[in-house]
């Protein structure tokens, strides 16, 4: 669907989506389907959302706008903790999700930061007046923002041709602003953009990508990528089942 909808005659375009985990599809000037790449990158918003939750206890289940965030430093001893994870150096084809960055990893990076786990209902108590302050608890989200940027810098520095001219994003991550800019910072030679500004409502990229796959089902052609996926060759996708005639 990348490929169809925002493949360009005479620049790269990385498709960036920053869901739960992020995932890039790499789409060269004039792609032709066999150059198209695509893989997991590493964390979406899945970390950033877990340490909300955290550090409001519950109140939040997301980092709105990334406020928390920017108010924070980054701990560069963590982040060097959290880029030693090993997905981020497997070659693609490769796909990521709670098993690597889920509840089991955040409590590694609690227990990192001051011994605590998630599921402790004495955490506030005990740790409330140091791990648990406001400083740590804004520089936690500072630096897993961070983190999330430099693993899909990361990405396309290990996995990638060569660095696109552009970089589409999409997904709710890219509704976050301190993330955006984060990615701008790793990225500082590409033209790091939101989806809209190709003509793509990031909120309904994912329902116009189904719809393309659908058509390109009922036409008979194949729609995923052996480039992208692994596979041996290519296939059509789905199952189309007719209602039985009635009268």
């Amino acid at each position: 669907a990348d490929w169809c909808l925002l493949t360009d005659p005479a620049k790269s375009r990385a498709v960036q989506n920053l869901g739960g985990i992020g995932n890039v599809t790499y789409l060269p000037p004039n792609a032709r389907p066999g150059q198209v790449l695509g893989f997991d990158t590493g964390p979406g918003n899945l970390l950033l959302d877990l340490a909300a939750n955290w550090a409001t206890g519950g109140a939040k289940t997301f980092d709105a706008g990334g406020e928390m965030a920017a108010q924070g430093q980054v701990d560069v001893d963590l982040l060097e903790f959290l880029y030693a994870h090993p997905f981020l150096r497997k070659t693609p084809p490769k796909s990521a999700g709670r098993e690597e960055f889920g509840k089991a990893f955040f409590d590694k990076i609690l227990q990192r930061v001051g011994g605590l786990s998630s599921d402790d209902p004495f955490v506030e108590l005990i740790y409330g007046a140091s791990v648990r302050s406001n400083a740590t608890r804004k520089d936690l989200l500072a630096t897993l923002t961070d983190f999330t940027a430099l693993s899909v810098a990361d990405a396309y520095h290990r996995f990638l041709p060569a660095l696109p001219d552009e970089v589409i994003l999409c997904g709710g991550g890219a509704r976050n602003p301190v993330l955006v800019a984060t990615i701008r910072d790793r990225l500082p030679k590409c033209h790091v953009m939101l989806a809209e500004s190709v003509g793509v409502n990031s909120d309904a990229k994912e329902a116009v990508a189904f719809a393309v796959l659908a058509n390109e089902t009922l036409l008979g052609n194949p729609s995923s990528l052996p480039s992208v996926t692994g596979a041996r060759g290519p296939a059509i996708l789905g199952n189309v089942t007719f209602p039985r005639p009635t009268g």
